[in-house]
């Protein structure tokens, strides 16, 4: 799939109430639409009402019978769907109603005093190349890799990372998935080594990773900060503001923009289909439900005012661990990225962690509410 087919096509010609709504969930093309009607049928029924079987037959009929094709490739994405969920109550539970209204409170005023957020902030200029990490459940070690080479302008193994935080988790097995928090721990305990230092070839072998600790010994994090802590656990509506004060260096005085690592809930749809070809994420439909999780990282947003949004939503801009392959025909040009709706960070039910790193300071040159240099990413 190289390009989608958007509501504001002509040939769609569909009511803007009906695309309206369906573009708050993420769905903001034809093709989306006849993948949802592949798996749940009744959902369309219901947004379409007594004329659903006509407008899924016109739209087909502009797609044509190699439009609506999915598939799933292996070669670029790990078996399963993600990693078995390992990570989940990541928000303390709050004692009583009042402690739960006093969080809502503090956070709401913190979210007023970031003042409005650029329309597009884009970091990816500054990050290291898209990683792969092929067959293997390594991508908690790849997003800590990913955010950490962009604080150390250095492309980092996100093996070595993943190995380290196998050794934190306490989870049996030696290729079973880990979680952010654990990578994290790895990281300020341990440190990171470069992206040849350990490869994914070192990983399959099982190579010992106990030689590289004097090296990885250097470059060590510095601390690191949970974005769900302090925020209602059963309401995540803020999530969205704090990422892009994150993004822009506006959180912390002092400490600069940087990407944010998160932790999701991973869908079969992210792996087929438009997901697969463009990489944007709509929100899950009622009947799809996921016990798999996925480390990513945040580089980005566009608000649905910038020229560049998809449908004028608002998306975040997420680097993912699948390779170029993955989403290499983005709508925004970045090969390799997810564009996920700011809305699906505001469900506690999808997002399982939110992390940033400490002290270390931004690269100098990076202006994270400017175009890239030359136009140029590294994604």
């Amino acid at each position: 799939m190289t390009s989608l087919t958007f509501f504001d096509d002509a040939r769609v010609n569909l009511p803007s109430a009906i695309t309206s709504k369906m573009e708050d969930d993420g769905i903001v093309s034809v093709e989306q639409v006849l993948e949802i009607e592949a798996v749940n049928p009744s959902r369309n029924a219901e947004v379409f009402g007594s004329q659903h079987s006509q407008v899924i037959a016109h739209l087909r009929d502009i797609i044509g019978p190699q439009g609506a094709e999915t598939g799933i490739s292996g070669a670029a994405v790990p078996p399963l769907f993600g990693v078995k969920l390992v990570m989940r109550d990541t928000v303390p539970i709050a004692s009583s109603d009042s402690e739960i209204s006093e969080r809502r409170e503090r956070v709401a005023k913190k979210v007023a005093a970031l003042g409005e957020a650029p329309e597009r902030i884009a970091l990816e200029a500054w990050m290291p190349p898209v990683s792969a990490q092929g067959m293997c459940n390594s991508c908690c070690g790849h997003a800590l890799a990913g955010a950490r080479g962009f604080l150390a302008k250095a492309a980092l193994s996100g093996e070595f990372s993943y190995r380290v935080a196998k050794t934190f988790d306490m989870i049996d097995g030696h290729d079973t998935g880990s979680s952010m928090q654990a990578a994290l721990e790895g990281s300020f305990k341990v440190g990171s080594v470069g992206i040849d230092s350990y490869t994914r070839d070192d990983l399959i072998d099982r190579k010992p990773i106990e030689p590289l600790f004097p090296k990885a010994a250097r470059l060590t994090s510095k601390g690191h900060a949970s974005l769900l802590k302090g925020l209602d656990p059963d309401n995540f509506e803020h999530l969205p503001s704090l990422i892009m004060a994150v993004l822009n260096g506006t959180l912390i005085r002092g400490i600069g923009p940087r990407p944010v690592m998160v932790s999701t809930r991973s869908f079969e749809y992210f792996y087929v289909g438009a997901a697969y070809g463009t990489g944007l994420i709509r929100m899950p439909i009622p009947n799809e439900s996921s016990e798999y999780g996925h480390a990513w990282v945040i580089t980005g947003s566009v608000l649905g005012s910038h020229p560049d949004a998809p449908a004028g939503r608002p998306y975040f801009t997420v680097r993912n661990s699948w390779s170029r392959a993955w989403a290499n025909a983005n709508p925004l040009g970045l090969p390799g990225h997810a564009l996920i709706p700011h809305r699906f960070f505001t469900k506690p039910n999808l997002v399982l962690e939110a992390y940033f790193l400490l002290a270390e300071p931004s690269p100098s040159a990076c202006q994270p509410s400017s175009p890239p240099p030359n136009g140029q990413t590294n994604g």
